[in-house]
């Protein structure tokens, strides 16, 4: 619908498929809504458009992608890789229906405002990690654990919306990953919570 084509080849194991080039004019595209189903290769055309190539390991200069509504979206598993990356040589894939898995968006440099789906369970860790125009991100009603290493290095990240009719779980990588990165951690401007559990979020050191 997009009017894209995208090339696809297979993966080391010689079975799965990857998009590997996207093709056709997409310097238009700066806010986008997505309704349905999601899963890896749509990931890795998602950040292509957010201005990264996973293949080149390079910015998209002309991916101006900077807002993206994926509240009508719902995430489903799926055997495709999210895409290929010069340095993680990883067979990463969306293990589970419902969970942001790692390097989803990664690196997704023109994005500037995120709405997550309103289904999503987990936030998987280093999946929004190295967005540095990241400004705004929006939780959905369904978020049950937020890993906070996915925002690793977001260093824009000023204001967060939890949607979530009950507090979500805090959790961190293990410890030798935070020795690896940079994790330049966001610093927030506006923390924006349901009203009616403000108390339970101010009384969790993992929020405060």
């Amino acid at each position: 619908k997009l009017g894209l084509t995208t090339e696809r080849k297979l993966y080391s194991n010689g079975q799965t498929k990857y998009v590997r080039g996207i093709y056709g004019d997409y310097s238009h595209i700066r806010r986008l809504k997505i309704n349905g189903p999601i899963s890896g290769e749509d990931f890795a055309v998602l950040r292509y458009l957010g201005g990264y190539c996973g293949w080149s390991d390079s910015r998209n200069v002309m991916g101006p992608l900077e807002y993206l509504d994926l509240y009508d979206a719902q995430v489903v598993k799926s055997d495709a890789i999210i895409a290929e990356d010069r340095w993680f040589a990883t067979d990463d894939k969306v293990k589970e229906d419902n969970v942001l898995p790692p390097f989803a968006l990664r690196r997704a440099y023109s994005l500037k405002t995120l709405i997550l789906p309103k289904t999503l369970k987990k936030i998987g860790t280093r999946s929004l990690m190295e967005c540095e125009y990241l400004e705004t991100v929006v939780i959905g009603d369904d978020i049950e654990t937020i890993n906070w290493n996915a925002f690793d290095d977001d260093v824009a990240l000023a204001s967060m919306y939890i949607l979530a009719e009950k507090k979500p779980e805090m959790d961190t990588e293990v410890f030798f990953w935070r020795w690896m990165c940079n994790n330049y951690n966001p610093t927030f401007d506006a923390f924006y919570v349901r009203p009616s559990l403000y108390k339970d979020y101010v009384a969790d050191n993992a929020y405060t």
